[in-house]
């Protein structure tokens, strides 16, 4: 009966079944099922039947006097202790002054103990101090983390609006951990204390938690079972890095925001107020000494000390306004400045990337010279709408008169692919080379493998951007987004490359959320109840199931259900992590075929092979160009190991090993119509045919456009982000 409950929890979570839902549904089984049936007959009985108490949730109250709302620690307070208000429990939740303070620890234990595939926490493991992951950066290195045992988190806080008509949004403070494979961790988002109401909570109060929790976390450890080896584990935590926006960022850290004087989190450039438009606004004209006038983590404290300790009303300190808790996370790694990245997905993509489409077709600058008219407008549509990309592009390309409600994952895509084609005889050169700087800097600070010289180059490409913005456009377009340009690179070499460090997996994780509740009442309190049985679920799939067929089945639907469909039907799994899908066509070898494989067996070939239309390698699908063409997305144009690129002609498999026929593509001259970067190739298809084994795949390429007989290719940066 426990595995009927359990894919009636999961069929309810995964469909965000309402309470009246859920109960409605108990009573339509047990019609249709024999009596009696066992089966809870209400949702109260029902929710007694499971045990949910593995992840403690906690209601923090707040003082009410909105000049304090500092946290109320103890139940049996009546008056606050900092403003001497008097504390009514029951008024504050109606009102919203409370956090819900979820157990990070049985979080953190529940994700490192279930399901986890590798037997070690994950570590880098580059050489030559180049970097590919956030334990590469300076910052991670400066840490006292036991290699073996300990683990760090990226952590973040933001508003989220729950619905368009309404001032009320939720506040989470998320994490996610360092030292599991990136493509795992994205998914496993922690909540530290969510907060629900109307404006902004009071931040300070909601860091507090946050701060106790890590001090809890370093203090007594986290004691979990590893999965793999029954060992168990002691680890203390470290928050070695926040990624917010530059709203946020501003509020945790205590100082001005972007539009205010010295509102940059990296260095003390005050910024010029220039007229725009009917306003006026606060600019960052590019300046070389910049970089001796930085802050660091004491001057941040003196400053804000400086503005506490004043005699007189003093607003701010070169921009800093008030000591943020976090200053107490010190000890366990945390630095006021270098912890806080700059957020590519916020500053370049929905910042620079809207900021010069905007400025490019806005109609109010028809008389500029970087102005694209209407005319020039469909041109470029007309390329961008013949783009098929890969599949982990999802998203298919939209007009460019859309490009305000373009989403992130969007910008990223035209910023890095298809920007400079569409652009190129539409935007005058000298505009479209300016451009070429942003795209390619910051394709390399995407990229898995980064030197130290590559930054540095990556570096002066963004500062010559930021120069020449001034100069080609005026110093009223050097916003602060452009300005945080300057600091990317040194972000990088700092905490890791932009992709590991972004904002994109608690974007992701904002939908999730919004799937947790129903109506418009006791919000938070939804929330945190289905995160505990999400948490929970996996857990008690391992304690009801056993190695039965009946049990498989049941733990294969849960799983589906809670992380969705994948593209194993008819598959067969074979070596190198690789899944040949559909259904197979067995067929002869060819002559051609058993000459090109021979060197890479070291049996003979047979005479016969099944020969498949698609297949998943480390977790990507691929396909055939006959098979892909009928769709579209591309997933048969790839790069290879070698540097080369080759389009899929055949999947064959034999003795459980998987093959693949590829025709090799030539590079050519780029054409001098176009302004190109560094990471877009111009190639013509050979008829050279090669044999290819998975591990040759590195990743599949953006098939741009075709340009008179070539095709121009883009390379992606990565193979870890997608849509």
């Amino acid at each position: 009966m426990m595995q009927a409950l359990l894919l009636i929890q999961t069929f309810a979570l995964r469909h965000a079944l309402p309470q009246l839902a859920i109960g409605h549904l108990l009573q339509l089984i047990n019609i249709l099922l024999p009596v009696p049936s066992y089966l809870p007959r209400t949702y109260h009985s029902f929710r007694k039947a499971f045990n949910e108490s593995d992840m403690s949730v906690k209601t923090v109250m707040c003082c009410s006097n909105v000049k304090c709302r500092n946290l109320v620690m103890s139940p049996d307070l009546v008056y606050c202790e900092f403003c001497n208000t008097e504390i009514n429990n029951t008024a504050a939740l109606q009102s919203g002054t409370f956090f819900l303070s979820l157990s990070l620890a049985d979080q953190i234990r529940n994700v490192l103990e279930t399901n986890r595939p590798s037997t070690e926490l994950h570590r880098s493991s580059s050489v030559d101090n180049s970097i590919s992951d956030i334990q590469d950066g300076t910052l991670y290195k400066g840490c006292n983390i036991d290699s073996s045992t300990d683990i760090s988190l990226v952590w973040n806080t933001d508003g989220v609006p729950l619905f368009k008509c309404s001032m009320k949004s939720f506040w989470p403070v998320r994490c996610i951990i360092n030292e599991l494979p990136y493509d795992i961790a994205r998914k496993e988002v922690l909540i530290s204390s969510l907060w629900f109401g109307k404006g902004k909570p009071n931040l300070h109060a909601q860091l507090s938690l946050f701060v106790q929790d890590i001090k809890e976390l370093n203090q007594t450890g986290i004691t979990w079972k590893h999965p793999t080896t029954g060992v168990m584990v002691t680890s203390k935590v470290l928050p070695i890095i926040s990624c917010c926006d530059a709203v946020a960022r501003c509020a945790v850290q205590g100082i001005h925001q972007f539009n205010g004087s010295f509102g940059c989190s990296w260095c003390l450039d005050e910024g010029e107020v220039v007229e725009r438009g009917d306003g006026v606004a606060r600019v960052y004209p590019f300046r070389p000494t910049a970089g001796s006038r930085c802050r660091t983590h004491a001057s941040m404290l003196e400053h804000a000390q400086a503005v506490t300790s004043s005699p007189i009303t003093t607003t701010h300190v070169m921009g800093v306004k008030s000591v943020s808790p976090l200053f107490l996370l010190e000890s366990y790694g945390f630095d006021m400045v270098q912890s806080f990245n700059v957020d590519y997905m916020h500053c370049v993509l929905l910042g620079c990337v809207r900021q010069f489409l905007d400025l490019w077709t806005n109609s109010k600058n028809h008389a500029s010279p970087w102005y694209i008219s209407k005319k020039m407008t469909d041109s470029i549509d007309a390329r961008l709408l013949q783009i098929r990309p890969p599949s982990e592009i999802t998203r298919l390309p939209r007009s460019i008169t859309q490009a305000a409600q373009w989403k992130a994952s969007e910008c990223r895509s035209w910023l890095m692919h298809y920007s400079l084609f569409a652009l190129s005889g539409n935007l005058p050169p000298r505009f479209l080379r300016h451009w070429r700087n942003l795209v390619e800097a910051v394709h390399y600070l995407l990229s898995m493998h980064l030197t130290v010289q590559g930054i540095s180059d990556a570096k002066n490409k963004l500062n010559r951007f930021v120069v020449d913005v001034e100069q080609l456009y005026d110093l009223q377009h050097v916003s602060y987004n452009v300005h945080q340009l300057v600091h990317i690179a040194d972000c990088v070499q700092i905490c890791g490359p932009l992709w590991r460090t972004s904002a994109f997996p608690f974007e992701s994780h904002n939908q999730k959320l919004l799937q947790l509740f129903n109506g418009t009442n006791y919000i938070t309190q939804q929330i945190s109840h289905q995160l505990i049985r999400l948490n929970s679920i996996e857990c008690q799939l391992d304690a009801i199931t056993s190695d039965s067929p009946e049990c498989a089945g049941v733990r294969g639907l849960v799983q589906q259900w809670l992380r969705g469909y994948p593209l194993l039907k008819n598959a067969e799994h074979l070596e190198m992590d690789t899944v040949a899908l559909g259904r197979p066509h067995s067929r002869a070898i060819t002559a051609v075929e058993k000459r090109l494989t021979e060197p890479l067996c070291a049996f003979q070939v047979p005479d016969t092979c099944n020969d498949y239309n698609r297949a998943l390698i480390r977790g990507k699908p691929y396909c055939i160009e006959a098979y892909g063409r009928k769709f579209n997305h591309n997933d048969y144009t790839v790069e290879l190991s070698s540097g080369s690129i080759a389009i899929i002609v055949s999947f064959i498999c034999f003795h459980d090993k998987m093959f693949i026929m590829a025709k090799l593509c030539e590079q050519r001259p780029a054409a001098t119509t176009y302004v190109l970067a560094t990471h877009m190739k111009m190639v013509t298809v050979s008829e050279t045919l090669v044999s290819l084994r998975p591990n040759d795949l590195i990743r599949k390429c953006v098939n741009v456009a075709k340009v008179a007989e070539c095709m121009l290719m883009s390379i992606q940066p990565n193979s870890c982000e997608s849509d």
